[in-house]
């Protein structure tokens, strides 16, 4: 009886120690709340760390989940504290806990963000995925290949002091996600940076692709033309769909484990494609079976919502050589987010409303706001799906 007991405990010490946890910083957007899900496959246990709000339905979505251990806490509160230290709750949990697995931060804007992370867990992490941006590379030096792409070899500062805070003052995300990286990479923590372009996907709580989509939805009944500034019609960029970015996420924590040449290493990820915003609309256009009229002399301050970068395409050979990266199809994807947001007006309206609004502040003319909501008002209480594709879409362009 003895002998059963103390193999008993045994397989229970074993099973506490083998026991995964994961903490992911954010986890309520639409790419940290799809990650989250796809951590749970894996995972036995996943700290939500976050402000407390959420979006579409992924407090249904995560919360319900008995694997999920959901910590309210703003690592933001007050700019010279470490305000992870304040979060009682989240402290004491990590005082039970020898080995985190796996740390994803969707919500370090800042460099300090990652410096209070790891500080606070004092060297339990075995992998450390930054999720940064493709804008890294607007407050660097340049191209270093013909290709135009930006490859992450291309994250080089310039030298002349000058030069590099005005690309700071141009563009401060890209600076604050640059530095975040910086600091991981003096740190001794395995770690692993994603760079994403522009990212689409289904509860999207920018609401950049919702706008377009609404405004082409509600274009028969109400023409307002989208203006494409003449730079919109050249440049083109990379955009990356979020389901791909929570996959990318579990296939690199999987080869962590026995493929160390892929640590401590940045990756651009992606669509194989990139699109101007002209060709974005037109392929939104297209999937929709809409008509829409474009302003192609609009001026280059009008209202746009992509791209985020001036830089152009980024490379993901490096992703797809050392971490085995496979971009969903472009066409899958679309289907995918257009289908969402088409059903998207009655299942959301706290987000529609804020399409809605972002639609009334920059777009619809003053003497047609009241018009404008009632059309919006039908809809949400009727529904609306985009037409079927039955022909190619015409594009009208003044």
């Amino acid at each position: 009886m003895i002998h059963l007991l103390a193999v008993l405990i045994l397989i229970l010490e074993s099973s506490m120690a083998q026991e995964k946890t994961a903490i992911v910083f954010g986890g309520n957007g639409f790419m940290g709340s799809e990650t989250v899900l796809s951590l749970l496959t894996q995972f036995d246990k996943v700290i939500v760390v976050n402000r407390g709000n959420w979006y579409y339905d992924s407090n249904l979505r995560i919360m319900q989940r008995k694997e999920v251990i959901h910590i309210k806490c703003d690592r933001f509160k007050h700019k010279n504290e470490n305000n992870l230290l304040k979060c009682e709750k989240f402290i004491k949990l990590l005082g039970s806990i020898t080995n985190i697995d796996l740390v994803v931060d969707f919500s370090a804007y800042k460099p300090k963000a990652i410096s209070d992370a790891l500080e606070v867990l004092k060297g339990k992490v075995h992998l450390y995925i930054y999720i940064s941006s493709d804008s890294v590379y607007e407050v660097c030096e340049g191209y270093n290949t013909a290709s135009g792409l930006s490859k992450e070899t291309d994250s080089v500062r310039p030298k002349d002091m000058e030069k590099r805070r005005m690309l700071a003052r141009r563009d401060s995300y890209g600076d604050d996600k640059l530095s975040g990286e910086e600091v991981l990479e003096a740190s001794n923590v395995p770690y692993l940076i994603l760079r994403l372009p522009d990212v689409i996907g289904p509860r999207d709580t920018t609401h950049r692709w919702w706008t377009y989509q609404l405004w082409m939805q509600l274009f028969t009944e109400f023409p307002l033309a989208i203006p494409i500034p003449r730079s919109n019609q050249i440049l083109k960029t990379s955009y990356v769909y979020s389901k791909d970015v929570a996959s990318t996420i579990l296939n690199v924590t999987d080869l962590s484990r026995t493929k160390s040449e892929i640590l401590n290493q940045s990756y651009n990820i992606g669509f194989e494609e990139g699109f101007t915003l002209k060709e974005l609309l037109y392929e939104l256009e297209s999937e929709m079976g809409q008509n829409i009229d474009y302003d192609l002399n609009a001026d280059e301050n009008a209202f746009t919502l992509f791209p985020s970068v001036s830089r152009g395409m980024v490379d993901i050979t490096k992703a797809k050589d050392m971490i085995g990266f496979v971009p969903t199809k472009w066409k899958q994807a679309l289907r995918e987010v257009v289908q969402f947001y088409s059903g998207a007006a009655l299942k959301y309206p706290s987000e529609l409303k804020d399409v809605v609004d972002n639609l009334l502040d920059h777009v619809v003319p003053d003497s047609k706001r009241d018009e404008f909501s009632k059309l919006v008002n039908r809809i949400a209480s009727n529904g609306v799906e985009s037409q079927s594709q039955e022909s190619p879409a015409h594009h009208n362009e003044l």
